[in-house]
């Protein structure tokens, strides 16, 4: 199961800086952030497929949700923006995952 001191340490482990390019998320459920990782393996994948795995609704039919979830992993440092509106793990996440068992995320 992941703690909370899980989360903190990984918040120790980063380096949080002013970036323009991360926004501060708006993602508003770290299980959902966790799951995206799961999800992702090691595959690329963009916000609207993002959108897409979490069955979000969006009156106007765009990926903002899935973006929202995007840059909140990014701006944790566990996926980085490798083509535009595409996001992979990164060595940081796949760590993430590796030492957290499947049954317990």
């Amino acid at each position: 199961m992941i703690t909370k001191q899980d989360i903190y340490t990984i918040l120790q482990e980063i380096s949080l800086k002013e970036s323009t390019h991360h926004p501060f998320p708006q993602a508003n459920k770290i299980w959902r952030i966790i799951d995206l990782l799961s999800w992702m393996g090691d595959r690329a994948v963009t916000y609207e497929a993002i959108e897409a795995h979490n069955q979000f609704i969006d009156r106007h039919n765009n990926d903002r949700q899935g973006k929202y979830y995007g840059d909140a992993s990014n701006y944790l440092q566990l996926t980085k923006e490798v083509a535009t509106n595409t996001i992979a793990l990164t060595s940081r996440g796949k760590d993430f995952l590796q030492q957290t068992p499947k049954n317990q995320r």
